[in-house]
């Protein structure tokens, strides 16, 4: 029975990615040459991690396939079909990503089956389904982070996009779909004037309003993408360390930059509808978002015990902890739980789990996975993590 063990992990360099948080993170003396962008724990065929301990190591993949029960707990491995059903990652971005939105369950799956039968490769940059789960998923800063998020009120666009001397139809703007779906479709020999006139504009009034701001920001890198306007379409909202946000299946988002911690269903499907040179399928983008108007509600983490903090959002992959040791109190982990995985993100710790078990010392960057066949464990030291679980749930 394997007991705790490090992980080793992919990291992705996207090019949006930033040439310096990742990599100082895990202690490479090289940052500063290639971007960085996203540090994957789990085992999605996109990113797989590996389980490390005195006997070698393993695909985390293959060491859940040999004991399903004893890695991931008996209620998780039924509900989850033997499967780890969450991933854990660091993102880290200098630059936005594109405008998206995640499948739900259902679409998710009709839309995996489609791209199949008409022999997409799993692989192809035209793919916009690479599995068939939907994707939940909570990110918490952990340094400032700026996000677009959620459909603003009507009325709070139809000012910004009058300020910017946007003419808009108002037939358009009672059915949000489509009118996003024009401004996204618009005749591509107009936009790049368009654009280059409403980033004028935009550059004028950035000291009144930030969005106008980031509408000048994003012209930049995309002088022919209407997509520029979208900063006037979704709330704009800025996260300190520790503040975090739920983004469900079918609320649309853009991440602008920062670094933070995400953990979603164990999904790798987006849907792009523009900022990006990946695949941009509007037309199944638009049919995915769902069209309610609402200001995201930012978490702020609760105490359920003398060093740890937890994220409560509606998801049942997953759960987001904060633990903190300072050397005088140490982590007791343990009782009724299921499989865990930790990354330390400052300080350096010794994890120990039953008696008789070997210690494991871990470091500022390295991330370890606790078995649910594991009782109980104690940390110790000076160290922040962050833990993600499954939900305590039964079949």
């Amino acid at each position: 029975m394997p007991g705790i063990g490090i992980l080793k992990n992919i990291v992705k360099d996207y090019s949006w990615g930033s040439r310096y948080f990742i990599q100082e993170l895990l202690g490479e003396t090289s940052s500063g040459c290639h971007p960085a962008a996203e540090m994957w724990m789990g085992t999605h065929p996109g990113g797989p991690s590996k389980f490390v301990n005195l006997d070698g190591e393993i695909p985390l993949a293959d060491l859940i396939k040999r004991d399903p029960v004893g890695i991931l707990g008996r209620d998780v491995s039924s509900v989850f079909k033997s499967t780890l059903p969450f991933m854990f990652k660091v993102i880290a971005a200098a630059n936005p990503l594109s405008i998206q939105v995640h499948p739900d369950r259902v679409r998710a799956r009709e839309g995996f089956l489609r791209e199949n039968c008409l022999g997409i490769p799993i692989d192809s940059p035209q793919r916009s389904y690479k599995d068939a789960f939907h994707k939940p998923e909570i990110l918490c800063a952990l340094s400032e982070f700026h996000a677009l998020v959620g459909l603003r009120p009507t009325v709070n666009t139809l000012e910004l996009l009058k300020n910017l001397s946007v003419s808009i139809e108002t037939d358009d703007i009672a059915a949000p779909g489509r009118f996003f779906r024009r401004i996204l479709t618009m005749d591509r020999t107009l936009v790049g004037d368009m654009v280059r006139r409403t980033a004028e504009t935009a550059r004028e009034l950035a000291d009144m309003e930030p969005v106008f701001e980031w509408i000048a920001r994003l012209s930049c890198d995309y002088p022919d993408d209407p997509g520029c306007l979208v900063p006037a379409l979704l709330n704009l909202i800025t996260l300190r360390p520790g503040d975090a946000i739920y983004v469900p299946p079918g609320e649309p988002h853009v991440y602008l930059g920062g670094s933070a911690i995400e953990v979603m269903a164990n999904s790798d499907n987006v849907l792009r509808g523009g900022l990006t040179s990946k695949h941009v399928d509007i037309d199944e983008f638009v049919d995915a978002i769902r069209w309610e108007e609402k200001i995201p509600a930012v978490l702020t983490p609760r105490r359920i015990g003398p060093c740890e903090m937890q994220y409560r959002a509606p998801a049942k992959e997953f759960i987001l902890s904060v633990i903190h040791v300072d050397g005088k109190r140490p982590y007791t982990g343990g009782f009724e739980r299921s499989v865990e995985i930790h990354l330390c993100v400052g300080g350096e710790g010794v994890i120990t789990g039953e008696k008789g078990s070997d210690p494991l010392r871990f470091r500022k960057g390295q991330s370890f996975l606790v078995p649910a066949s594991v009782k109980t464990y104690t940390i110790e030291g000076a160290a922040k993590l962050y833990k993600v679980a499954v939900p305590f749930i039964r079949p």
